[in-house]
């Protein structure tokens, strides 16, 4: 629970989930080629949500581990 006392959601997939049985669901998907980890292993990387949640965070952390990349995250 938030500080409010309600319970925290996120707000796509609290959407959807109130809306699950209402029919399909219009999607627009765009590209983001800059939305991605940098390619020199050193770089440190400075991480900002830009209202997507954290998956793409911890996708970005796993890989650059994957990787082998060093830099500060």
């Amino acid at each position: 629970m938030n500080d409010l006392g309600r319970d925290r959601t996120g707000v796509c997939s609290a959407d959807l989930a109130d809306h699950a049985d209402d029919g399909p669901v219009q999607v627009f998907v765009q590209r983001s080629p800059h939305f991605r980890p940098p390619t020199d292993p050193a770089t440190p990387t400075i991480m900002v949500g830009p209202g997507t949640g954290v998956a793409p965070f911890i996708g970005f952390l796993k890989d650059r581990q994957a990787r082998g990349h060093n830099g500060p995250s």
